[in-house]
């Protein structure tokens, strides 16, 4: 499972861990440090053989509940992860990360090392999103989709239990017979949704079913999507839906310039990786896109990541907090460069003059404490 942000006052908190854990002793349910509306800690780490680390969470709705590990050394073992309920009952477990939807209650999530190293340093995410209906229900049929127009970002939608959402595409097409190429995707903690294209007759037009994004060509200038949870889920809360034709700009225009950069959220410890707005295209060959984000703690590296999705993969700069000093690039696909410690930095991307239009490029930001 894919993690990305605070939604719909989900609850988040993420730990990084150095040569000592301050926090200890949380070896045992009955010590287990409570999560409150949101916390930030740092110093985390497992000791070898039978350490463990324990986090309380009081629900107060029915939620999902995601927990990841986020920084480990790809020398360490993995992380055993586990999610118990007040009765000490496994909800599920899982190495490195859980998922589950859970009823109001106590949970507790216990984090162990079953390896004969230390696991040292390390982060964790627990997200908690509750099972809110979103202002678009009732959108759960053909006839009672949302309308939305290209270029339109929905936000903090919730696909429920036995839920469904229908989006419903009006727009100035070139006409029926002449493809144009656009991207239809989906941004949330859990990106297990599928995504089908129908017609104005609610028939499955048979581009198949997507998880989370389609990026094809149609010739209609109406038609809906089908969003549904993936079959191995039971609810996806707190999701964005966004859609656009990708030979034009995409709905983050205009971010040309540092003044107008798209801010990625910090997610605690420096971890970016999943940037909720993902998904963007160089629509000309002179587009560029800024970001900026913000690394709140202590990081050795920093690696800028925009793999191409459609095309050719972009070049990348990374600046200070100024954006008027290279700190590394260009380069394409990645650019790693030496933290410069906690502050604020941007990405330029762009093409080379040779680039076409209709570029998707995806966006991360991966750092290593």
């Amino acid at each position: 499972m894919r993690f990305a942000g605070v939604l719909l006052g989900a609850l988040f908190f993420s730990l990084v861990c150095f040569a000592q854990d301050p926090f200890e002793p949380d070896d045992t349910l009955e010590t287990a440090r409570p999560v409150g509306d949101g916390i930030l800690e740092t110093g985390r780490a497992l000791d070898p053989i039978f350490e463990e680390d324990w986090y309380r969470l009081d629900i107060t709705v029915r939620s999902t509940v995601v927990v990841e590990i986020l920084h480990r050394n790809q020398n360490d073992g993995k992380v055993s992860v586990a999610l118990r309920d007040s009765n000490d009952n496994f909800v599920d477990v899982g190495d490195d990360s859980v998922y589950a939807d859970v009823d109001p209650g106590t949970y507790y999530v216990r984090l162990s090392n079953a390896t004969d190293e230390i696991i040292n340093p390390y982060a964790v995410s627990i997200n908690a999103v509750p099972h809110i209906a979103d202002r678009n229900e009732v959108n759960d049929t053909f006839d009672a989709a949302t309308p939305i127009a290209p270029l339109q970002i929905v936000r903090n939608q919730s696909l429920l239990m036995d839920d469904e959402d229908w989006f419903r595409i009006v727009a100035e097409g070139k006409g029926k017979g002449i493809p144009r190429p656009f991207v239809a995707a989906v941004t949330s903690p859990i990106e297990d949704v599928d995504i089908t294209v129908h017609d104005t007759f609610s028939s499955d037009l048979n581009f198949g079913i997507n998880q989370s994004r389609i990026i094809d060509d149609i010739d209609m200038s109406e038609f809906l999507f089908r969003l549904q949870p993936a079959s191995n889920l039971n609810a996806v809360p707190g999701y964005d839906f966004v859609f656009w034709y990708r030979d034009g700009p995409d709905p983050y225009e205009d971010d040309n310039s540092p003044n107008t950069a798209n801010r990625v959220p910090a997610q605690g410890a420096g971890h970016l990786r999943q940037a909720r707005e993902r998904y963007h295209n160089l629509h000309t060959s002179t587009d560029e896109d800024w970001f900026v984000f913000q690394i709140d703690n202590f990081v050795d590296n920093i690696t800028v990541r925009a793999p191409r999705i459609v095309g050719n993969d972009p070049f990348i700069e990374v600046y200070d907090s100024s954006a008027s000093t290279l700190l590394g690039g260009p380069g394409q696909a990645s650019v790693t460069i030496n933290s410069e410690g906690s502050g604020r930095y941007y990405a330029r991307i762009y093409g080379d003059t040779d680039t076409q239009p209709e570029h998707v490029y995806e966006f991360r930001v991966d750092t290593i404490p």
